[in-house]
């Protein structure tokens, strides 16, 4: 069934949506690359990829394809969403690459296919009244 804003909410129930600056279409926050704006040491910005998404400021979210970083690179539209100056750069050459055989984050905060986290299960088997090994 499709909500309000056009996104079958039956898939994305209880999940955060974000969309791409690059493609402009709509996602779950968990399959697309967060962008945040730093400040570096001569007071310039640059924008870099928060892969754990604990970074503060204002974030840009991107699917983590080619095509759509470059074309939010090409848009400009990093530099809008982020509400940054014309003279910002963007870093994103160290960011991991993301999706199907990518390198994952290690302990109980990794996500597996679902998106969800090894933590999450136990905690939630231990509210069920036992505790499964993970």
């Amino acid at each position: 069934m499709k909500g309000r804003n056009g996104v079958d909410s039956s898939t994305r129930a209880g999940r955060p949506v974000r969309t791409c600056v690059g493609c402009r279409r709509r996602d779950e926050q968990a399959a697309l690359l967060r962008l945040v704006a730093r400040r570096d040491d001569d007071g310039s910005s640059s924008v870099v990829a928060d892969e754990r998404r604990r970074l503060p400021g204002r974030g840009a979210y991107v699917h983590p394809r080619p095509e759509c970083v470059e074309s939010a690179v090409a848009r400009r539209s990093v530099i809008r969403a982020l509400r940054l100056t014309a003279t910002a750069r963007i870093d994103l050459a160290d960011a991991p690459p993301r999706g199907a055989g990518a390198a994952r984050m290690k302990g109980p905060h990794r996500t597996d296919r679902t998106g969800e986290t090894q933590h999450g299960r136990a905690r939630r088997a231990c509210h069920r009244g036992h505790r499964k090994r993970v």
